[in-house]
């Protein structure tokens, strides 16, 4: 999917949320934070969560796109 980085508001860092629902109804909700973001340090629930929890991507520069800077990352979402 295409999308906007987010900006900031208070209190949080910059973070993608996204919710999955599988077939038989059960639901994923998590949220994918930027690496590069200098903020997320001192997000609290960026603080409480596991490190091995957190889901961080970096993102790599991509040419411009409609005008606007583009970056693109990976993310899997697997459910088992």
């Amino acid at each position: 999917f295409t999308t906007l980085r987010p900006g900031r508001y208070p209190g949080r860092t910059p973070q993608l949320h996204f919710r999955v629902r599988t077939v038989d109804g059960r639901d994923l909700t998590t949220q994918m934070y930027f690496a590069d973001e200098t903020d997320n340090q001192r997000d609290g629930l960026w603080q409480r969560t596991p490190h091995v929890d957190r889901v961080t991507i970096a993102l790599q520069p991509l040419p411009p796109l409609r005008g606007w800077p583009a970056q693109r990352a990976r993310f899997d979402i697997a459910l088992g």
